[in-house]
């Protein structure tokens, strides 16, 4: 859970909440605060290095979710892309000394696969209606409907750890690894500071590139478990691969 700091609210008392609590309420302010600062700059002239960043941003994304749900992005966009940018910015928050990334705590993971396992259902009823997506857990056989409802469950738990395990991983491999280079160096002579700061900053560029990595992988497989719930089957098979082809042309 990690650190924990103690509020005062007044004649309400005393409110202790985790660090990572905080940072997750940081990280939503800050992007909120973001997102009307880019929009209120996008309405000036000379910016458009900015505006086509954002569009370049738009248009992959875009393209990811057309490649993986095969539908029109515009209703999966706003779900996918808010995912993405804020697991992004939370992993990136353990890069700020004396900070640990939200998503270095397994309860903001659980509360981010949660999101995506009510988004499933919403998004699978909303393009197939009710009765034919909870059909689709009566399928090949109706005697698999406990094992669909545990797939559900327990694909929701493996995103939660997957993302946890990572972060936590990472942020503690980075901190070892900086004090251990700041000891060694210090221990010998101020004159290898330089080389501690060069390795560093390598560092700081791996945890960057590991926070993109992370962030992008949590946002496919969202979008791999509703797109296997908007997709019917028919749908599903007819986007499958067709299979090889012998010398007689006959399917191998």
């Amino acid at each position: 859970m990690g650190k924990t700091f103690e509020i005062t609210l007044g004649g309400l008392g005393t409110v202790a909440l985790p660090q990572s609590v905080l940072a997750t309420w940081g990280v939503m302010i800050f992007l909120m605060a973001l997102a009307l600062f880019l929009r209120h700059c996008l309405k000036r002239e000379g910016l458009e290095p900015l505006q086509n960043a954002l569009e370049l941003f738009m248009e992959q994304l875009c393209a990811l979710i057309r490649e993986i749900v095969h539908a029109d992005p515009a209703p999966y966009v706003p779900f996918v892309g808010t995912l993405f940018v804020f697991v992004f910015t939370a992993n990136l928050v353990g890069m700020i000394p004396g900070l640990s990334s939200p998503t270095a705590d397994l309860s903001v993971t659980a509360g981010l696969a949660t999101l995506v396992f009510v988004s499933v259902p919403f998004y699978g009823i909303r393009a197939r209606g009710v009765g034919n997506y909870l059909r689709s857990y009566l399928k090949p056989n109706p005697f698999l409907l406990p094992f669909n409802l545990l797939g559900e469950v327990t694909r929701t738990l493996a995103l939660a750890i997957r993302l946890f395990g990572n972060i936590m991983s990472g942020e503690f491999l980075f901190l070892v690894v900086v004090g251990v280079i700041t000891t060694v160096l210090n221990g010998y002579a101020t004159v290898f500071m330089p080389a501690g700061y060069i390795l560093t900053l390598f560092l700081s560029i791996l945890s960057l590139i590991t926070a993109a990595i992370q962030a992008y992988i949590f946002t496919v497989l969202a979008l791999v478990y509703v797109g296997s719930a908007v997709q019917s089957e028919q749908k599903r098979a007819e986007d499958a691969p067709a299979p090889p082809e012998t010398a007689e042309g006959s399917p191998a």
